[in-house]
């Protein structure tokens, strides 16, 4: 539970940038109902969980930010128009879809193969256990049979020693 601080490069030095507008934010409350490490928590379990974490980032008037909400990873949709530009849809819980554009929304993600979605690790690990128990299941047929494949050649008519060795090698 350490606490998470805003630093402000001031020339060659840098200095806590307790004046900002995020410090509060990210070092006291992300929101009303969550403290910043209560916050970070949840994020951390979505990364961990889905591979995306969201937040929606919400402004004052002056457009500073004044709280971090949470979206839940599974609500959300990210995609692009046919212009490129970023867009965030998310189902809230009484089931009315939302649209984002990405300055209302903190996305972090985990590796990416497009760098739009992060890849969610629990699906990398089923595919590597999947992997791995195939590669079992082969290798236990595989030496069952005392490491023979089970394959033969026939042919209609007897091979020359020339096309015995080319079959060979």
């Amino acid at each position: 539970k350490l606490p998470l601080l805003l630093y402000k490069r001031d020339g060659d030095r840098k200095r806590r940038a307790t004046e900002h507008s995020l410090y509060d934010v990210l070092h006291n409350q992300a929101n009303p109902y969550m403290t910043d490490f209560e916050y970070r928590e949840t994020i951390t379990g979505h990364l961990a969980l889905r591979g995306n974490a969201f937040s929606f980032i919400e402004r004052d008037g002056a457009g500073d930010v004044i709280a971090l909400w949470p979206l839940r990873p599974d609500r959300m949709t990210v995609s692009q128009d046919k212009d490129g530009k970023l867009w965030y849809d998310y189902v809230k819980t009484n089931g009315q879809p939302e649209r984002y554009s990405p300055d209302k929304i903190l996305h972090i993600r985990t590796l990416s193969g497009d760098g739009l979605i992060g890849y969610s690790p629990i699906t990398q690990a089923r595919h590597s256990i999947g992997l791995a128990l195939v590669a079992e299941k082969y290798g236990a047929s595989f030496f069952a049979n005392d490491a023979r494949p089970s394959i033969v050649l026939k042919h209609p008519a007897s091979l020359s020693e020339d096309a015995q060795d080319r079959l060979r090698n």
